[in-house]
């Protein structure tokens, strides 16, 4: 076994633990729950948190490869996580935000009653479902035998599709009538920082700025 494939087993058996854990405190807040009405907004609400925790997991990775990076280069530290543990963890965040968000997506269809007349009208709920759209396309492009198969030479640019995937769970998170303000701007404000940690451009290493002259 290579490397690569020791860092997606270790980080698949993280992440599942992660998400057991999630998921055991998800049911055992809802069998608190007398009312089955509240016990099933509670488990859509949640699974649908819980994939979105997984998905800002996936996101914040990238910030994380690039300090790897100038640690190595800029301060001579060695002790760094290998870019394939790094590698291996966003794949399996993003793999288990996808697999969370059909399990959210399936169960409020199903067990939360008057989804599926309000699927075609409410923005909150279009949204998710383009966001959820969006991440079973990624999660199938996750997958080395599958992006062989049908031959698909771009899918590492198909997978900034996170980026507008991430802003829609955002507005299906506020649009929402069960949200919760400081959640959202909680969230809001984790994405915006990753989204800009993302795009802004990594600067050399080594590179240093002059002191402007004196006029």
């Amino acid at each position: 076994m290579n490397e690569r494939s020791r860092a997606r087993t270790l980080a698949a058996r993280l992440t599942a633990s992660l998400l057991a854990l999630a998921l055991a405190v998800v049911v055992l807040s809802a069998l608190g729950e007398r009312s089955g009405v509240f016990r099933e907004l509670l488990l859509a609400r949640a699974s649908g948190w819980v994939a979105a925790g997984a998905l800002l997991a996936a996101l914040a990775i990238s910030p994380w490869l690039r300090l790897r990076t100038w640690l190595k280069k800029s301060t001579g530290v060695t002790q760094v996580p290998s870019a394939a543990g790094l590698a291996a963890l966003r794949r399996a965040f993003g793999m288990a935000a996808a697999g969370c968000g059909i399990v959210h997506g399936a169960y409020a269809l199903v067990f939360v009653s008057g989804t599926w007349p309000l699927l075609s009208s409410a923005p909150w709920l279009r949204a998710g479902l383009a966001a959820l759209v969006a991440l079973v396309a990624l999660l199938v492009t996750s997958f080395d035998g599958v992006t062989r198969r049908l031959q698909l030479q771009h899918w590492k640019a198909l997978h900034w599709l996170v980026f507008p995937t991430s802003a829609l769970v955002l507005a299906h998170v506020i649009l929402g009538p069960f949200g919760q303000p400081r959640m959202e701007v909680g969230l809001a404000g984790l994405l915006a920082t990753l989204w800009a940690l993302r795009i802004i451009p990594a600067r050399p290493a080594g590179k240093t700025h002059e002191p402007a002259s004196k006029a």
